[in-house]
């Protein structure tokens, strides 16, 4: 058992200050970290001679993680010279011992460890071929470079040249020049010959003049004859084909920058688009109805499909932030509703889904009723969720505001975790959630319907609250909503705007 809180502390630093169990020979179990269960390489021991790593000490808040001895941070200490010879008498394991490496060492001599990596011969080394990106043992690579490479280098047995074993063909094919080849006209020669026997090959290949405009279709051994007596004749073909290229480069430049003025315009709108369809997918989704007990009922569909977006959310963030074990949950808000059919107060609902549960929002707005309501909002409420078999729950709420320079004319309240993720998508019905909000006077008695789980909140309970005391902008959000009437005009749902309820969590 553990007593205190713990608060995961881990870094790279860390890593390398505590070994696993499996790379000893042999450990006392009053030697491993109370917490991780490692080995530590310098420990720090409590009064009561319990152990704990540097790392997860840093992480932990009260008394001690084993038998729950109330200790105080410096209290905390290295072992004795007894305990400390212990460790330093251990035998750690290569790290590439499960895959053969034998040696060991005393964990006091840590250094002699770094030296035998060096030279390990299961320790995974690269090949050293250019281009090649295999990786393996270092008792098999000699063995890989020399003979199974497909980059190492051979040598052509024709010319003698170093080329990689994988282009060797190639090489003998288009550039060995000790290559035999043939001509056209049928004679053979080495490929290092063949210009030489172009210039009296009596099939001479016929090759298109390369000067612009030309087109004459002439013997290659007299192609030089026919460049240099032509000089004139090309140089106004030559000028004929640039005016016609300037023109041409103009045209396709115009078009060019019409083409990327539309493209740009296309982009904007694509991004206008694709903005507007993820608040629209995210924000006010969902349809409200009222049910035969003048229960105000919430209705979500396609929950599959959004289930899967937010574990796809959560999977991205974890992969920016490796290792990192707190997510930002995924909201989904409800269009705004009033809290009675022709007069109430003006509200939303929040439903956070995170990695292992679901919590539950209820936020007030301004409404057009609200000059004539009491305030401050002193209605109870009841929400369910689905059907979920579960008893009433009374719970209590802490909160805060984060205004983020807006004065606080919104309230909300709620539950960081509802319920759990499991549970949440057991009460799925047709790939649809409904959540019921029930508003009642004050100390009423609450009864689920359906059988589903719900929670009542007297406003009498709630209390803001951070860190145990409220700060100075807290008291002054406070006393200021409680001051005054909610504002007339409310801008619209934005997360900017919100006031989130955090839960206390169950």
């Amino acid at each position: 058992f553990f007593f205190g809180t713990f608060t995961l502390s881990y870094d790279m630093q860390g890593a390398t200050d505590t070994y696993p169990r499996t790379r000893f020979k042999h450990v006392d179990d009053d030697l491993l970290c109370c917490l991780c269960n490692g080995v530590p390489k310098n420990p720090m021991v409590a009064p009561c001679q319990h152990v704990c790593c540097p790392a997860c000490l840093e992480g932990w808040h009260g008394c001690c993680p084993q038998c729950g001895a109330s200790w105080s941070p410096q209290e905390w200490g290295p072992p004795g010279r007894i305990v400390q010879n212990m460790y330093k008498k251990l035998d750690i394991l290569c790290e590439y011992s499960t895959s053969g490496c034998d040696f060991s060492v005393k964990f006091g001599n840590l250094e002699e460890l770094d030296e035998h990596l060096a030279h390990c011969p299961k320790a995974i080394c690269r090949c050293s071929n250019e281009g090649c990106t295999f990786e393996g043992p270092r008792d098999t690579i000699e063995l890989h470079e020399q003979k199974q490479c497909e980059h190492r280098l051979v040598y052509c047995e024709l010319c003698d040249t170093a080329v990689k074993y994988n282009a060797i063909q190639e090489h003998k094919t288009s550039f060995c020049p000790m290559m035999e080849i043939e001509c056209t006209c049928g004679q053979k020669m080495l490929r290092k010959d063949k210009e030489a026997h172009l210039l009296r090959c009596p099939h001479r290949v016929l090759v298109v003049c390369p000067v612009a405009g030309c087109g004459q279709r002439i013997p290659q051994g007299d192609l030089e004859t026919h460049i240099s007596g032509s000089l004139s004749m090309h140089f106004q073909l030559l000028s004929v084909a640039t005016q016609e290229r300037d023109s041409t480069i103009s045209r396709l430049a115009d078009q060019l920058t019409q083409t990327q003025k539309k493209l740009a315009e296309a982009e904007e709108k694509i991004a206008n688009l694709e903005a507007d369809k993820h608040e629209q997918s995210w924000y006010g989704m969902g349809l409200w109805r009222r049910d035969e007990g003048c229960r105000n009922v919430w209705t979500i569909g396609n929950m599959n499909q959004r289930l899967k977006d937010a574990t796809l959310k959560h999977q991205a963030s974890a992969q920016r932030q490796p290792g990192c074990s707190v997510y930002v949950p995924i909201l989904l808000w409800s269009p705004q509703y009033y809290t009675q059919a022709s007069f109430g107060y003006r509200f939303s609902l929040c439903l956070n889904i995170s990695v292992h549960s679901v919590g539950l929002f209820i936020h007030l707005h301004e409404g057009e009723y609200d000059d004539q309501l009491p305030w401050p909002f002193n209605l109870d409420y009841t929400v369910q969720l689905g059907t979920i078999q579960s008893t009433i729950t009374q719970r209590d709420s802490y909160m805060h505001y984060t205004s983020q320079g807006r004065p606080p004319h919104e309230l909300s309240w709620g539950w960081a975790n509802f319920c759990d993720l499991n549970s949440f998508k057991e009460a799925l019905q047709n790939d649809s959630i409904e959540i019921t909000a029930y508003f009642h006077a004050s100390h009423a008695s609450v009864t689920p319907h359906h059988n589903g789980v719900a929670a009542g909140m007297p406003m009498g309970q709630h209390h803001y609250h951070q860190q145990g005391v409220p700060t100075a902008p807290q008291q002054q959000a406070i006393q200021s909503h409680q001051n005054h009437k909610a504002p007339k005009h409310h801008p619209g749902i934005h997360p900017g705007q919100m006031y989130a309820a955090v839960g206390q969590g169950y």
